[in-house]
C-alpha cells in the first residue's frame, strides 16, 4: 500500500485545485514508495509540472522500497532547488516565487517512525544553516510527515511537550513561524505539519488533491493571504516578468489559436485598442520567465555553479569552526580556479557582443565602478524628499513646470499654397509587414509589455490585426488612449544628482505607436520634401548632427581658402520641445494642407 501525505500551495483568488492549471502552485509530496509514484500512469500531470525529488537513503531511514521526497511546482512559476547536505534528514528544499510580491522557501521533510530526537535536531540545524545561506525570499514554509502522533498541536500543553516536539517548537520560534494546521487525520491525530507565517497563510482540507489520498493523511491545501503586507524595502530584490526572453514559439502558437479577439464590427478605436493591447500584453507575460530586479550579493559574471560553490564553501567553513572537522580541499581549489574562467568568459562574451548590443559592455564597465546614480534624498527649491515615491512625485511636479500649456486662442491659418491636400489616408498589410519585420528586438517595451521581438516573430499573424486597427483609427481620425501611456525615465544631465533640476525626462513609449507613427511619416515625407529647406538635418532620414557639422566645414574652408570672414551665432533654445508651441504647428500643418480627418488625428497625438 502506497503511503503519502499531499499538500497543495494556491494563490489566494484561485480555487487551491490539485490539478495543474487551475490555480495551484505547488504540490509536496512525501511517502514511502514514492519512487512507485512518480513512475505510475496515476502521476499524469508531470510535464506541466518542475519537479525536484530526493531519493530515500540508507542512512536517513531502515526502511525498504524506495521512499523520498517530491517537489511539483507549475512551470510558468520561478523555482530553484537548494543543495542538501544531510544525508540523515529526508528533506528537500525548494525556493518558489508565487507572486511578484511573494517568494517562499518551501522545505518539505519525512521522518520515520520513532526517530530519535537527534534526527529532529539534526533537521533543524540543517535548515537553519539553509535559511542563513539563503535570503531571496519573503517566507518559510515547512511541511511534511513528522510522526509525532502523541501530541495536541491544536491546544499544545507545553510543559509535557516530548524532546522531538520542543525541537520543532524552538524552531518554529527561531524562524517566527506557527503550526497552521488544525486537520486531523482519521484517527484524530497530526501527522503532517505545516509551519509558516500564520498571518500569511490559511490550511484547510485540500478538495481537488494532485494524488489520491489516505484517511491517516488527508490532503492539505495551503492559501496566501491576500492583503498581507510584504517587505518594501528598497534593497529587497523583487522580480518581474523578463519579455526579453519570452517563449516567442508558444505566443504565436496562442495568435494563431485566436487568442487576441478582435469585434471588425465594432468602430470604437479606444475599446478595441485597450482590449487587443492587454489580451497580447497578458499573452506576453503568461510565456515569459521570471527575472530578478534588485541588489545581488554575487557579481554578474558569477555562474550558478559557482554560486553555489560558494554556498557550499560557506556551509562547510561554518561547520569546521563548530566540529573542527576537515574541510574538502577540492572545494578549495575549486573556489580558486572557476572565478577566474567565470569571468574570462564572461569578458569574452563581452567582447563579442560589442558590435551587437553595446548596452552589455556599458553594463560591465558599470558593474566595475560599483557607484550607484539613485540618490538618496532628492530636492526642489525648499522641498527635501527622500521615499521612492516622494521622488516619483517631485520629479512630476518639476516636469510638468517647465511644460507651457496651451492657449485656448486661435490662431490664423498661414496660407503656403501647397499642391497637396492631405485629408485622409491608409496603411496596406505589406507597409505593416515590412516594418514589423525590420524591429530591432534587442530594444525595449513601454508599458504594455508587447515587445519588438515578438511583434517582429509574430509579424504574420499580427500584420492582419494591426492593420484593420490602424486603418480604423486613421478613418475616424481618433488617436488610441492605450497608445499615449509611456515611462518617464530622469536622465541626469550634470551638477547634482540630488538636484531634481539637474534632470531630463525621457519617455519609453509603446513599440506600437512608432510603427503606426513610422507607417505615417512615410507617406508624410514625399509631400513636404519641396517644402522643408536643405539646410535642415534634424530628423530627417540620412541627416544627422554629423552632416550638419560636415556642411559647416565644407562652407568655413571655403571661405578660409577665399579669405573671406565667417561669422558663426549659437543659439541654445532652453527646453525648446517642452515649450514649443502645439497650437503652431498644427496650424501651420493645416496650411501647408493638412485638412480633414487627418488633422483630428494630428490633434490627438500624445505630447
Amino acid at each position: 500500500m502506497t503511503q503519502t501525505s499531499t499538500v497543495t500551495v494556491a494563490a489566494a483568488g484561485g480555487d487551491g485545485g490539485g490539478t495543474p492549471g487551475n490555480g495551484t502552485h505547488y504540490n509536496s509530496i512525501t511517502g514511502t514508495k514514492l519512487n512507485y509514484i512518480a513512475a505510475s500512469s496515476s502521476f499524469n500531470y508531470l510535464p506541466t509540472l518542475s519537479t525536484s525529488y530526493t531519493d530515500r537513503s540508507a542512512l536517513a531511514s531502515s526502511k525498504q522500497g524506495g521512499g523520498g521526497i517530491l517537489i511539483a511546482v507549475n512551470r510558468t512559476l520561478y523555482s530553484s532547488e537548494i543543495m542538501q547536505l544531510d544525508l540523515l534528514v529526508e528533506t528537500l528544499c525548494v525556493l518558489v516565487r508565487l507572486n511578484p510580491l511573494l517568494k517562499i522557501l518551501i522545505c518539505a521533510v519525512y521522518m520515520p517512525p520513532r526517530s530519535p530526537t537527534g534526527i529532529y535536531s539534526l533537521f533543524a540545524e540543517s535548515l537553519t544553516e539553509t535559511i542563513s545561506t539563503c535570503h531571496n525570499f519573503d517566507a518559510v514554509l515547512i511541511t511534511g510527515d513528522f510522526n509525532l502522533p502523541g501530541f495536541n498541536w491544536i491546544n499544545p500543553d507545553l510543559p509535557v511537550a516530548p524532546p522531538p516536539v520542543r525541537v520543532l517548537l524552538d524552531l518554529a520560534s527561531q524562524l517566527d513561524l506557527s503550526q497552521i494546521s488544525d486537520v486531523l487525520n482519521v484517527r484524530g491525530v497530526q501527522l503532517d505539519l505545516i509551519f509558516g507565517p500564520s498571518d500569511l497563510f490559511t490550511v484547510s482540507l485540500e478538495d481537488d488533491p494532485l494524488l489520491a489520498s489516505e484517511p491517516c493523511h488527508p490532503a492539505l491545501g495551503v492559501t496566501s493571504v491576500p492583503s498581507c503586507p510584504m517587505n518594501s524595502r528598497a534593497d529587497h530584490p523583487t522580480y518581474i516578468r523578463n519579455t526579453r526572453r519570452c517563449n516567442l514559439e508558444a505566443v504565436r502558437c496562442d495568435l494563431q489559436h485566436g487568442i487576441t479577439q478582435l469585434d471588425y464590427n465594432c468602430n470604437d478605436v479606444n475599446l478595441l485598442f485597450s482590449s487587443f493591447c492587454k489580451q497580447l500584453g497578458d499573452c506576453i507575460r503568461s510565456h515569459s520567465p521570471w527575472k530578478r530586479v534588485g541588489p545581488s550579493v554575487f557579481p554578474r559574471w558569477f555562474s550558478k555553479e559557482l554560486k553555489e560553490l560558494v554556498i557550499l564553501k560557506k556551509i562547510l567553513h561554518k561547520r569546521f569552526k563548530r566540529s573542527h572537522d576537515e574541510m574538502d580541499c577540492r572545494i578549495r581549489e575549486c573556489c580558486r580556479t572557476l572565478p577566474r574562467e567565470c569571468r574570462a568568459s564572461y569578458v569574452g562574451y563581452v567582447n563579442s557582443t560589442i558590435s551587437s548590443n553595446v548596452k552589455v559592455f556599458w553594463s560591465f564597465v558599470n558593474d566595475l565602478n560599483r557607484t550607484s546614480t539613485t540618490p538618496s534624498s532628492l530636492g526642489l527649491g525648499n522641498i527635501e524628499v527622500s521615499t521612492p515615491f516622494e521622488m516619483c512625485e517631485l520629479f512630476a511636479t518639476y516636469f510638468s513646470s517647465v511644460y507651457t500649456p496651451a492657449s485656448s486662442e486661435a490662431l490664423p491659418v498661414p496660407p503656403f499654397n501647397t499642391s497637396f491636400v492631405f485629408s485622409d489616408c491608409s496603411v496596406s498589410l505589406d507597409a505593416i509587414h515590412g516594418k514589423l519585420v525590420a524591429l530591432d528586438s534587442a530594444k525595449g517595451c513601454g508599458p504594455d509589455e508587447v515587445t519588438p521581438g515578438v511583434l517582429k516573430f509574430c509579424h504574420s499573424e499580427l500584420a492582419p490585426l494591426l492593420c484593420f486597427l490602424f486603418n480604423l483609427s486613421l478613418s475616424t481620425g481618433i488617436f488610441p488612449d492605450a497608445l499615449k501611456d509611456g515611462f518617464v525615465i530622469p536622465i541626469m544631465k550634470s551638477g547634482d544628482c540630488s538636484d531634481a533640476t539637474n534632470y531630463r525626462p525621457i519617455v519609453i513609449q509603446s513599440v506600437l505607436i512608432k510603427v503606426f507613427e513610422s507607417l505615417i511619416l512615410d507617406m508624410l515625407q514625399p509631400l513636404f520634401k519641396h517644402v522643408i529647406i536643405d539646410e535642415q538635418h534634424g530628423f530627417l532620414a540620412g541627416r544627422s548632427t554629423e552632416t550638419n557639422l560636415l556642411s559647416l566645414q565644407c562652407y568655413v574652408m571655403d571661405a578660409f581658402s577665399r579669405r573671406n570672414q565667417v561669422d558663426a551665432v549659437y543659439k541654445d533654445f532652453s527646453k525648446a520641445f517642452d515649450k514649443i508651441s502645439r497650437r503652431h504647428l498644427l496650424a501651420k500643418l493645416e496650411g501647408y494642407g493638412v485638412v480633414g480627418v487627418m488633422l483630428r488625428w494630428f490633434q490627438e497625438l500624445p505630447l
